[in-house]
Order: structure tokens, then sequence, then C-alpha cells
């Protein structure tokens, strides 16, 4: 009996055996089993390279243990002589790599330095220097083969942005002409927020140092205000390379800015970002506004209707242009009321960094318009009334910063436009509010006009414009 139970215990013992230990790859077939653990020797560490440098001058060389390590390599590398007969290219590495503990591999990047190389055959020279916790193997050395035909680095650039026509230049660009035609063939970045069409492939012919192509967006029907960034890059390039620049971004800012000049002539206004003044409009004297940007300025068109001297005096007949410069309701100040007859706010909301006043900007008697004073910023607490702290800037700017002028025409409507320079107002981001108010100074500063403005007394927002991305003079 006592030897049956001595014999059942063994056989028991042998089947557990057999089954093996949970976390065995017998038990769990998709386990990759354990990795190579140290064994306590010093390895051998060799070094082997890619044959070549590839077309942007990469290579790769690599590091090999003969067993892993429990604790870290430390390589130091160097430069080694090259073959007979071959002349030597100098190229970028790390001189001092890590195998970490564990790892029985690593990769070195290296680049070569083609920097003023005649074209011809090259070679680059690695070899290990020292290793510490390792033994230097062999090879220990690894030569990579360059042959360096001057290939034209090719860049991209473009409008900033599309005109109103849906319209935008790119340009392909080389530093210096060279002796064949670059063929630069394009492609559409996915991260693209608009449909665009435009020529794959730009031709910069021999002798020649850049190309010029035409890209056309496509506006959907009931497309939201906003920044569309379209971004178009190099795919590749014959007889030349990728340069520094291979993209280049054209925003659709939508609705369109036009481009204009302030000079009194208006045509340029007429594909601008426009605010009309609906019928029935509790506040008249302002028909109509429109907003223009570049990447430097901020442009104000209005129409006034001028009123006949004969009908009532309203000389002077200030304005008030309110700016939010950030775009952002909830920094600056706030307005609190239409006029002093009226204390409710002119618009939704505000959030004013500007208050601007012209003295007078009647065009109907001697065409007077007075931009020389009266630019008050607002320092005060986010959401304060807008006269909780203003500062007037007078003697601080020139008609560099702010400049105004008009005309009168004979149908009776003053045609204003006006210009605001960036850097000074701090229009620094890619969005900016505006509001007028045209108001009689004979009659305690009272509203006549108003822009924009809803139908009766319905209250609207500030005119938001999107504008393209800031630069500084």
């Amino acid at each position: 009996m006592k030897k049956n139970l001595i014999l059942s215990g063994i056989a028991l013992l042998a089947l557990l055996a057999s089954c093996g230990k949970p976390g065995d790859p017998s038990v769990n077939p998709g386990n990759d089993g354990p990795k190579e653990q140290p064994s306590g020797n010093v390895p051998t560490v060799t070094l082997t390279a890619d044959a070549s440098f590839d077309q942007a001058f990469l290579a790769k060389a690599t590091l090999t243990l003969s067993e892993v390590s429990a604790s870290d390599i430390n390589v130091k590398l160097g430069n080694a002589t090259v073959q007979d007969g071959k002349s030597r290219v100098p190229a970028d590495y790390s001189k001092s790599v890590t195998i970490p503990a564990g790892e029985k591999s690593l990769q070195i990047d290296l680049e070569a330095d083609v920097m003023g190389l005649k074209e011809g055959d090259y070679q680059f020279a690695l070899k290990i220097n020292s290793a510490e916790g390792a033994t230097v193997g062999d090879p220990s050395v690894a030569y990579i083969n360059l042959s360096y035909v001057f290939l034209p680095e090719v860049n991209l650039y473009s409008d900033s942005q599309f005109a109103s026509t849906c319209k935008a230049t790119l340009t392909a660009t080389i530093a210096k002409a060279h002796d064949k035609d670059i063929i630069v063939r394009l492609e559409l970045d996915p991260a693209s927020q608009a449909q665009v069409s435009f020529a794959k492939e730009v031709t910069i012919p021999a002798g020649e140092t850049s190309a010029d192509t035409e890209v056309t967006v496509t506006v959907p029907a009931g497309l939201a205000a906003g920044t569309y960034p379209v971004i178009i890059g190099i795919a590749s390039v014959e007889n030349g390379r990728v340069g520094v620049s291979p993209k280049a971004t054209i925003n659709l800012n939508y609705p369109f800015s036009a481009l204009v000049t302030i000079d009194g002539e208006f045509d340029d206004w007429k594909d601008a970002l426009e605010w009309a003044t609906p019928s029935g409009a509790d506040y008249q004297g302002i028909r109509t506004l429109k907003l223009a940007g570049t990447p430097k300025k901020l442009y104000i068109y209005f129409e006034i209707v001028e009123p006949s001297p004969d009908d009532f005096d309203m000389f002077p007949m200030p304005i008030d242009i309110f700016l939010d410069s950030d775009g952002n309701y909830d920094t600056g100040g706030k307005l609190g009321s239409i006029d002093n007859d009226h204390q409710v706010p002119p618009y939704v909301d505000s959030g004013l960094s500007w208050y601007i006043e012209v003295a007078n900007v009647h065009l109907g008697k001697d065409d007077y318009i007075d931009f020389t004073s009266g630019a008050y910023k607002y320092n005060g607490k986010d959401k304060d009334g807008i006269f909780s702290k203003l500062e007037n800037q007078t003697g601080n700017y020139t008609s560099n910063e702010i400049f105004g002028t008009g005309t009168l025409g004979e149908d009776g409507i003053g045609r204003i436009e006006v210009q605001l320079d960036r850097t000074y107002f701090e229009i620094v981001g890619e969005q900016a509010r505006v509001g007028i108010k045209l108001m009689n100074g004979n009659n305690n500063w009272s509203c006549y006009g108003l822009t924009p403005v809803g139908s009766g007394s319905n209250k609207v927002d500030m005119a938001l414009i999107n504008l393209p991305a800031y630069e500084a003079n």
C-alpha cells in the first residue's frame, strides 16, 4: 500500500511538470518567450553600415553586440581613413552613443556634408574608437560611399491667401539656374481644409530660377466664415532635390478680404466683406460697412448718408470706431449704451481694445475728416465698462498708424476709407471686430448711424473679419 502511494505521487509530479508553469511558451502559445538574458560574459561590439548614402545624403550605421549586457555599453565613434583611391566626404553623426542594457544593437544616423562639393565619387569611413563595458571586435570600421551629382534644392513659396477671384500663385524656386529642366511634382497635403485644383507638375526651365503655377480654390455653398488652410507639397523632383521649404500654405480666408489702397478711389472695395444697413433699421445714417485686411493693415470702408443743412444742423458730425483687436468678446471693455439718450448696449456683446473718436467726419461742409486726435486705448479690467479706463494716445501715433480719406459724391453719399496699422493697434491674431457709430454733435451726441445694425431695434454682433497671419512692420 505504501509503495503504491509513493508511485502515485511521483506520477502526479511528472504530470504537473509536463503541463508547465503559467506564462511558459508551452502554456501560452502567443507568448514570444523570454528575451535573451545577460550571461555575465563581456560582449564584443562590431560596426556595420549602409553601403552608400541615399539621395538625401543620409545613411545608417549599426553597432551590434555578440550578446546582451546587464549594463549600458558606452561606445565612442570617430573618423577612419577611407579606402585607397577614394576621396573623403565629411559627415555629421553622434560621436558618443550608448547601447542600453538588455539591448543587442543600436542604429546611428549619419548625414554627408556636401556643401561646396564637386561632382564625383566619395567615401566616408567610420570606426569604433573605444567601448566601455565591451570588447571591440571585427569589423570595427565601416565604409559608406557617395556618388555626388549636384542637384539644385527646390523650395516652394506662395501667396498667403486666396484672392476674391479664388486664385493664388504657387512658386517653385532654386537658388541658381541649372543646365537642365527641373521637373517638380506637387501633391495636396491631407491636412488641407479646402478643395483646390492646380497643375500636378511644374517645370523650372534650364537657365531659369523659378516657375509659377496657379491654384484655384472651390468655395462650397453655405461655407461658414473662417480660415481654411490649403497645404501643397513637393512629392518628388527630377534633376533636383527637395529643399528646406518643401510645403507652402495658402489660406482661404472666407468671406474674402479685398486688397485695397487708401487713396480716395473705391473700385478696389467691390469684392470686400460687406455689412449693409437693412431697411427699417433704427439708425440709417451709415448705409454700408466693408472690411479688408493684409498681414500688416486693417482697412475699413463706410458710407454715410449726408444730411442737408437745410433740414437740420448736424455740424460737427463725430463718429466712434469701435475696435475689438483680438475678436474676443471676453477681453476688453464693454459698450453700455447706444448714445446719451439710449442706455442700452448697441450690440449683442462687445469687448473693445480701442475706442477711436473722429471729431468731425462730415463731408457736406469743407470735406472735413479728422484722424489727428481721439484714439483711446482701453487699459481697464476685462468686461468693465469701456469708459472705466480709456487712455488717450494722442501724440503717440501718426498717419502711419491711422489714416483716413473720403469724398462726397453727387448722390449725397460720403464715402470714407480708413487704414489701421495692425502692429500699433495690436491686431496680431487672425480675427478682429469692428463697429462704427455716427452722431449729431449738436443734439446731445445722439446716434444718427450705426453699423453693423439690425432691422428695427434688433441687436446684432459687431462685424467680424478673418485676417491673414500677422506680420510686424
